[in-house]
């Protein structure tokens, strides 16, 4: 019985691909943190999770409060600590818009598709899917997890580097 729940286990876990299948997922790489709706947001919890810049955010906030403080209520970090904030805020969307300028470049590389009928289109690396048959030649760049069909190699072997 052991074999047999084993068996029926792998099979729940198991991936069926059709070959020449329509279904369509993009191969589509996306590796930017922010989008412009949550990049200030996101950035500043980041920002304010370092332990440095909540320090100086509470120090401010406990220099707004005159009985306490000996800047008569003035925060008189928050300027450097805006500053600091503002200039780390920059350099992570130049970071960000930089990422998506290489996926753009990785998702428009092209390769070519083979379809049912051994009719060969170039298409871009983002738009591979589940099922494509894609044909590589040597020296190029392999575009997804791709399963070796046929090598043109006579022993049928293929090198990867």
């Amino acid at each position: 019985t052991a074999n047999v729940l084993g068996r029926h286990a792998m099979e729940e876990d198991a991936r069926v691909v059709r070959l020449f299948s329509s279904e369509r997922q993009r191969n589509h790489i996306q590796t930017n943190k922010y989008t412009w709706y949550n990049f200030l947001p996101k950035n500043l919890l980041e920002q304010f999770s370092q332990s440095g810049n909540l320090y100086f955010l509470m120090v401010a906030v406990g220099q707004l409060i005159p009985s306490i403080s000996n800047t008569q209520g003035k925060p008189a970090t928050l300027l450097p600590l805006s500053a600091v904030v503002s200039m780390q805020a920059v350099k992570d969307l130049f970071e960000d818009s930089a990422r998506v300028q290489s996926d753009k470049v990785e998702n428009n590389r092209t390769t070519i598709m083979v379809d049912s009928g051994l009719n060969e289109t170039a298409i871009a690396w983002g738009d591979v899917s589940p099922g494509m048959v894609l044909k590589v030649m040597d020296g190029e760049r392999i575009p997804a997890d791709c399963l070796l069909l046929v090598s043109s190699r006579p022993d049928g072997h293929c090198c990867v580097e």
